[in-house]
């Protein structure tokens, strides 16, 4: 499966406290997610990147905490079966295609499955799903 995801960032302070505290108000507001990572960002302070399972109720909830937003930005995630070179399919297909890869983030789920988020240029969304039909 391969689809066009929403993501986006939002920093606080460094520190457990403050990303749980984040997290716990969003939570509270019912936001799910289909993936999140954190990362240091400067001295003292977190970006997240977030993946919500419905981008309006992160937006929605964002906005009645008084939490600044980043985006909505767009990636793809492609979904399948897991096997050795499964992903250096995925990489050569979008080569193929002339679309240059950002970044990418991906994992199996320890149960023969694979999900990878693909980071493009807006320009290259379009072009990249297409040729990644077969997946």
């Amino acid at each position: 499966m391969v689809r066009r995801i929403e993501y986006f960032y939002t920093s606080t302070r460094d520190g457990s406290d403050e990303g749980f505290r984040l997290l716990s108000r969003l939570a509270a507001r019912n936001v799910d997610w289909m993936a999140l990572t954190a990362v240091p960002f400067g001295p003292d302070k977190v970006q997240f990147t977030m993946f919500p399972t419905i981008p309006e109720s992160l937006i929605d909830a964002a906005r009645a905490e008084k939490i600044a937003l980043d985006g909505p930005h767009f990636a793809i995630l492609v979904q399948g079966v897991d096997q050795v070179g499964a992903f250096a399919s995925v990489l050569s297909t979008l080569a193929a295609a002339n679309v240059d890869v950002y970044s990418v983030q991906g994992m199996t789920d320890g149960r023969g499955g694979f999900s990878y988020i693909i980071y493009l240029k807006p320009s290259d969304i379009d072009r990249a799903l297409k040729s990644l039909t077969a997946f």
